[in-house]
């Protein structure tokens, strides 16, 4: 009878050291994720890879919960993330192979795989993991979501689209899915989709900058401009030190005549970068449409001398030194025009940026600008 109540309670202690153990290794593994992506979770969180600080701190909480219970499918897929993070993907995808051998069913695991593989550009492969992903949760929006960029990147945007939507439809609230499809609407010509599909984006989250900026662009694409107004607005007011939400402004403000506020902003991106070329272009323009000369002549010399790029900068300070009867000064910025333009389209054309006759007839409708401003001076 005592050998029998030994044994119960070595098993019952072995138990209870078992479930401490896998408590332990659970813990660890929650508190990693909350260090990387907050509170809310993994789902819907959201890391910056280079804050080494948080990720050296959580990659110790794995390291713990592996030491504990190496074969553990959750601990080996977190660790397989931060290394991903870490921008080893060889050793993140081994982890990622070790997490699915010990749990076949890990559809997450496929899912990061394909995001690794993605980053190496084997897209094709990456699809594969995907679909692998797919076929074990078929209600993972996240396997969806990347599926849709992969095919994107392999040019095929109606297989992309209708990956967004299945990610949609099963996570209606997932505003990136929507911001995203977005892009691939625009592209292929479907303007009013793209529209509706960033309204929702927006209205699913309102703090989210970049649905605003793609909707900025397409209102004023459509010369929508009132609205356009409303959009930029709001993206300087979710931050007040984006040069590019200002600069933005400043072109709407200006489409509209609103000189003086335009100008206003143009300060306020120059009060931010005093260094920012694009903001002295811009006071430049708005003080030539004022007829403003000097002032202009003023900031578009700024402009050249910090953004010396800037083609249509010395374009606004030929035209202000012409407009104040600087002829000679005039026509020698004028000569910088014609050569900054070649140079420029010879960059541009290198990367694929435009089509090589481009900046060619951009430079001869300046030209005639100028020379009819300058046949007026005689």
């Amino acid at each position: 009878m005592g050998t029998t109540i030994g044994v119960l309670t070595y098993v019952h202690t072995q138990r209870s050291a078992d479930l401490a153990r896998r408590l332990e290794v659970k813990q660890y593994i929650q508190e990693a994720e909350d260090i990387i992506y907050g509170k809310e979770g993994a789902t819907t969180g959201h890391f910056d890879p280079r804050d080494s600080d948080r990720l050296e701190l959580a990659n110790r909480k794995i390291e713990k919960a592996l030491t504990l219970d190496p074969n553990n499918a959750d601990a080996v897929l977190l660790m397989g993330t931060f290394t991903e993070f870490g921008g080893k993907l060889d050793e993140a995808i081994a982890l990622y192979k070790r997490a699915i051998e010990l749990n076949p069913n890990e559809f997450r695991a496929y899912v990061n795989w394909g995001i690794a593989l993605t980053h190496q550009g084997a897209y094709e492969q990456s699809i594969e993991k995907y679909r692998r992903a797919i076929e074990i949760k078929p209600s993972d929006d996240n396997s969806y979501y990347n599926l849709a960029a992969s095919l994107l990147w392999l040019g095929r945007k109606t297989e992309s689209i209708e990956a967004y939507e299945a990610a949609i439809e099963r996570n209606p609230l997932r505003y990136d899915a929507y911001s995203h499809m977005a892009t691939v609407l625009y592209e292929v010509g479907r303007k009013d989709e793209a529209m509706r599909a960033l309204r929702r984006a927006i209205e699913i989250n309102p703090h989210e900058e970049k649905s605003y900026e793609f909707l900025d662009s397409l209102l004023y694409d459509q010369q929508n401009l009132k609205e356009d107004e409303i959009v930029v607005r709001k993206r300087v007011e979710l931050d007040p030190k984006n040069s590019s939400a200002l600069l933005s402004l400043v072109r709407v403000l200006y489409k509209q005549g609103k000189a003086a506020e335009a100008y206003d902003s143009c300060m306020k991106v120059i009060e931010l970068d005093p260094t920012s070329g694009s903001g002295y272009f811009c006071a430049g323009t708005v003080l030539s449409s004022k007829g403003i000369w000097d002032g202009a002549e003023f900031e578009f010399r700024k402009a050249v001398t910090f953004d010396p790029a800037l083609v249509s900068a010395y374009e606004g300070l030929s035209v202000a030194l012409l407009m104040q009867h600087k002829l000679a000064e005039a026509d020698a910025i004028f000569a910088q025009v014609k050569q900054r333009s070649e140079t420029a389209a010879r960059k541009q054309s290198s990367h694929g940026e435009n089509h090589p006759g481009q900046a060619s007839t951009e430079y001869t409708e300046f030209e005639q600008i100028y020379n009819g401003l300058k046949a007026r001076m005689k």
